[in-house]
């Protein structure tokens, strides 16, 4: 799979959240801090953040 970048934050752009939230818990091992997955504003692709929105948390776990 080819990686895809935002031109404007120069983040990994994943097509879904589900894309991202997989990669973000595949990391998770790795990494001291979780990672949040949220949409970009400028690609409208999900990108990862080690800053939780959450607003958008909350959200999207009220949907589920």
């Amino acid at each position: 799979m080819k990686r895809v970048f935002c031109e404007t934050t120069r983040k990994r752009h994943f097509p879904t959240m589900l894309h991202a939230e997989i990669r973000a818990e595949s990391m998770a091992k790795h990494l001291p801090q979780p990672l949040y997955a949220y949409q970009c504003p400028h690609c409208d692709g999900w990108h990862l953040t080690k800053s939780p929105n959450f607003e958008t948390i909350l959200q999207i776990n009220l949907l589920k």
